[in-house]
């Protein structure tokens, strides 16, 4: 254990009419838990959908995402939502401190790490118009289960300011 400040964060429950159910059904926000399994436990994480995997790794301290008008949890959870959106199963997630000392301070360009240099180029098509400035790399290392890990650039929250903090 660390000295570090530890932040409690709780999971809004969610409460919709249900006809089916016969009144009101309450459930989590499926992109707040995702992003909370996916740091605690990605190895328990589901991969429902016939995509890819992905580890998505969000380098940036609260200063730095103060520049999008968001924190660094509304930062990947905000990208956990883009990546499901667009079909792709996001089974891991670091943040803040500890994905600056995985990877350093983030470069300008989002970076795609792939295992190999054949996809490339559509990687880099596909994902730049979630991140921005998007470079399609091989992997500086490999996670088991996962196929694509998608370090976040400082191109990606000058995307998010522009949406005006949507």
């Amino acid at each position: 254990m660390s000295g570090d400040a530890v932040t409690v964060f709780e999971l809004p429950v969610v409460r919709d009419e249900s006809s089916l159910a016969g009144g009101t059904v309450a459930h989590h926000d499926a992109v707040l838990t995702l992003l909370t399994m996916s740091q605690l436990a990605p190895a328990r994480v589901a991969t429902p959908l016939e995509s890819a995997t992905v580890r998505v790794v969000v380098p940036f301290n609260d200063g730095d995402a103060a520049t999008a008008g968001r924190t660094v949890s509304r930062v990947a959870a905000d990208t956990i939502a883009a990546l499901r959106y667009v079909g792709v199963n996001v089974v891991s997630v670091v943040s803040g401190v500890s994905a600056i000392d995985e990877v350093g301070e983030p470069s300008a360009a989002t970076q795609v790490w792939l295992p190999d240099s054949d996809r490339h180029e559509s990687a880099a098509s596909a994902f730049g118009e979630l991140f921005g400035d998007v470079e399609a790399v091989e992997g500086e290392y490999r996670v088991p289960g996962v196929d694509v890990v998608i370090v976040l650039g400082e191109s990606y929250l000058v995307k998010l300011a522009a949406s005006g903090g949507q």
